[in-house]
């Protein structure tokens, strides 16, 4: 499935690692994309306007992104239980917690 980066009502861009299945790699490779749009959104800060890479690359026009490190959002349809459970189930990371939610 597709991930995503996106920026939430404060500013702070947001990680979104998608599965359609049980993926037993999904918080590994959440945590890779993190690790790398964290990476990027430190890179080479404009002094003047403060705009860090992905602004100056026109991601997020007009929205002033926050300098707090990225959220995390793992999302599986099939995590919830049995196989072929199309509930949907959600984990997200932010500042050392972790919290569970689902969609029935």
């Amino acid at each position: 499935m597709l991930d995503l980066l996106s920026v939430d009502k404060d500013g702070r861009l947001a990680v979104i690692e998608l599965k359609a299945d049980e993926d037993l790699h999904l918080a590994l490779q959440g945590l890779d994309y993190w690790v790398r749009v964290r990476w990027h959104q430190r890179q080479n800060p404009d002094p003047n306007s403060g705009l860090g890479e992905f602004q100056r690359h026109g991601y997020f026009g007009g929205v002033r992104l926050a300098e707090s490190d990225p959220r995390l959002y793992l999302v599986a349809t099939g995590a919830a239980g049995a196989p072929g459970n199309r509930r949907g189930a959600a984990l997200s990371f932010a500042e050392g917690g972790l919290g569970a939610g689902g969609a029935g």
